[in-house]
Order: structure tokens, then C-alpha cells, then sequence
């Protein structure tokens, strides 16, 4: 239909390409599309597609770096530790501010700060592992080994 109407059909690629430019707030040019782009894919010679990214990842450094369980007996105890923790804190805050005489205004403030401290405390210790989880092996180092040991094979 287009094309009997006059108008040109053609492949999308086939077109010339626009020149863009990426400019800051000072005019200055930060990035233009002139060069090569960069795809980030290559293949590895098993045949698996890699891809990585055409930018650095941003990435913050710890200040806290916990080691993960090596079993998951280990990861258990742990885990049910520390709800028994998490418990017998709230539960003697509350028993040490009954003995003591405080009002009950009084027991809920301390009750809700030791929360807070815990809850804080929780944030701290979760960051760490999550930092750990980051950290753990997945796997592409045998991939690596493989790779090369297949070249040496052929």
C-alpha cells in the first residue's frame, strides 16, 4: 500500500544512523553515539552466551562482612538462637522494669527503645550477611575451570 502511495520502503537498519549526543546542563558533551557501540555479549567457547555490562556497577564497600553457615545444622541453631534472644531480651526488659517499680508509661517507653535497639541491631547483622551472600561462590569459577578444560581437551 505504501508503495504504491510513493512512498520508499526499507529496512530499519538500512536507514543512516542519527548522531546522538548526550549533553550536561554546561553544554559540555558527556557521550555520543559516534563510536563503536559496545554490546556486552560475547560467546565463551562452550557456546554459552556472556553478557556483561557496558558500565561499571556501582558498588559500596561493607563495613560489616558476616561469613554465612557452612551447614545447615549450624544455620539453624543460629536462627532459633537468636528468636530465643530476641525474646528473652523483650521478656526480661519488661520483668527488670516490673521489679524495679516502673510505671507502666514507663515500661512501654523502655520496652519500645530496647525494640528499637534491637531492631537496629538486626539491620546491622542482616546488611553483614547479605554482604556474605554477595560474596559467596556461584558457581562461575567451575564454569571457568570447565571452559578451560574443554579447550585442553579438543
Amino acid at each position: 500500500m505504501a508503495a504504491r502511495m510513493g512512498h520508499q520502503i526499507s529496512h530499519p537498519e538500512s536507514d543512516k544512523s542519527i548522531d546522538w549526543k548526550l549533553v550536561d546542563s554546561d553544554g559540555s558533551v558527556v557521550r555520543d553515539n559516534s563510536s563503536s557501540r559496545e554490546l556486552g555479549v560475547q560467546i565463551d567457547s562452550s557456546g554459552y552466551q556472556i553478557w556483561t555490562p557496558s558500565q561499571n556497577i556501582i558498588t559500596k564497600k561493607p563495613w560489616i562482612s558476616l561469613p554465612l553457615p557452612k551447614s545447615i545444622p549450624v544455620g539453624l541453631v543460629l536462627a532459633i538462637s537468636g528468636h530465643a534472644l530476641w525474646n528473652g531480651i523483650s521478656i526480661f526488659v519488661i520483668s527488670f522494669a516490673e521489679g524495679i517499680g516502673f510505671s507502666a508509661v514507663a515500661q512501654l517507653f523502655l520496652s519500645l527503645g530496647t525494640l528499637a535497639v534491637m531492631i537496629g541491631t538486626l539491620l546491622i547483622i542482616g546488611s553483614g550477611l547479605l554482604h556474605g551472600v554477595r560474596q559467596a561462590p556461584d558457581g562461575r569459577e567451575i564454569d571457568e575451570y570447565q571452559s578451560q578444560l574443554a579447550d585442553l581437551t579438543k
